[in-house]
């Protein structure tokens, strides 16, 4: 049976194992060349790519192949949160009470 393919992308936030605990970050990059990141070399190709992750609480980064990430579920990645906290910010209007318009709309003056 072939391998299913894990299509990730900077931003989507992603869990893996390290030394026995599950750490919660995001992907900040498609690693697929061979190369040094994060202070390792990375034995990467465009067949065999690795990501280059975020911890969320450490900040630190690391390397790694895509079968030992997990995708968050029920989350697009941190872009489209910030897009979608930033949008309900918008459309609540300066009094915080919302101006029943959509914030794409457009009026004229």
């Amino acid at each position: 049976m072939a391998k299913r393919r894990k299509n990730l992308s900077a931003g989507d936030d992603v869990s893996w194992q390290s030394h026995g605990h599950r750490v919660e970050g995001s992907v900040t990059r498609k690693v697929d060349e061979r190369t040094e990141v994060a202070g390792r070399k990375v034995d990467a190709s465009k067949e065999e790519p690795q990501y280059e992750v975020r911890s969320d609480k450490t900040g630190r980064k690391a390397v790694h192949r895509p079968e030992s990430l997990k995708r968050k579920k029920g989350e697009g990645g941190r872009l489209m949160s910030e897009v979608g906290t930033r949008l309900a910010a918008f459309s609540q209007g300066p009094t915080g009470k919302g101006s029943g318009e959509s914030p794409l709309s457009c009026t004229q003056p």
